[in-house]
């Protein structure tokens, strides 16, 4: 913490900021600049990428879920969907954004399990994830 000047009556000088004395030097602020960049899914690069958002979105939930078959359900949709990177498209997402025709793909496992268990959850002990249609 840097000195303050002790002004008449003890007043304590402040800066243009409003921050007493000198301390501003002490909080140096720095800047990261990232550019994002945003491509299409493509199995071959993003697979094991989005696995580990998915396996950090649901949580504790995870294991309540086949993500890899959720991920190849993604994934076999590359035109539905973005992902986003820092430093090119030979890298893992960041983050990634897509949707699900729940109904379409109701007959794979991944979803219409889930689809089973939410509907039972609300009555049960909600270990699933919900869904309303």
């Amino acid at each position: 913490m840097g000195k303050r000047k002790q002004l008449k009556d003890g007043d304590v000088e402040m800066g243009n900021d409003g921050r007493v004395g000198d301390e501003s030097s002490d909080e140096e602020m720095e800047v990261v600049n990232v550019d994002f960049e945003w491509f299409d899914p493509q199995p071959a690069v993003d697979f094991h990428g989005l696995k580990v958002l998915l396996r950090q979105l649901f949580d504790t939930d995870a294991q309540l879920f086949d993500l890899s078959a959720l991920t190849d359900l993604i994934l076999s949709q590359p035109l539905l969907g973005s992902t986003v990177k820092v430093d090119g498209n030979e890298t893992d997402p960041y983050a990634f954004l897509t949707v699900l025709n729940l109904h379409q793909h109701k007959v794979s496992a991944v979803i219409g399990n889930r689809q089973h268990c939410a509907a039972n959850s609300f009555r049960h002990d909600r270990t699933c994830l919900s869904y309303s249609p």
